[in-house]
């Protein structure tokens, strides 16, 4: 009896350690300040994400996830980077666009993945902030706002 009431509480600590890894925050903003829409589910037909404040949106991670603006959805697939919590993602929109070109900053490090044909593109820079340890807790250097939800 003992043993199987032990083993239902490890289970269940189990699962909610493994929740609590898999939440991820996105700080989206857009220039031009635009309005979007972010869905982070495993289709683009799922409901819309709601802020948790102003330009910041949870998720899971083990799930692309979709901007829209102006009708046109823009995937951002994170799911390589499962390690990270925390992304800093900035949309520059081009009103002719004919594609898009994604940079990731991580540091100094930039990578870019051009799937543009032209010159006029969006840009969607994904920036992974680095978490840095202070006296008084843990704090990103590039936004804020992510100190609130860093766990200890």
């Amino acid at each position: 009896m003992y043993t199987r009431i032990f083993l239902l509480i490890i289970f269940i600590l189990c699962q909610r350690i493994d929740a609590q890894h898999k939440k991820s925050y996105i700080f989206f903003e857009a220039d031009p300040a635009i309005e979007v829409k972010f869905f982070a589910k495993k289709n683009r037909k799922s409901k819309e994400v709601e802020p948790i404040e102003r330009n910041l949106f949870m998720f899971n991670n083990q799930n692309p996830c979709w901007v829209e603006f102006d009708t046109k959805l823009i995937a951002i697939d994170l799911r390589r980077y499962k390690k990270d919590a925390f992304f800093n993602v900035k949309l520059e929109v081009n009103k002719e666009s004919t594609g898009i070109v994604y940079k990731y900053k991580r540091g100094d490090v930039i990578r870019i993945d051009d799937r543009c044909k032209s010159e006029q593109c969006n840009v969607l820079t994904i920036e992974f902030p680095q978490i840095i340890s202070l006296e008084n807790g843990y704090h990103t250097i590039s936004n804020d706002v992510f100190t609130k939800y860093i766990l200890d």
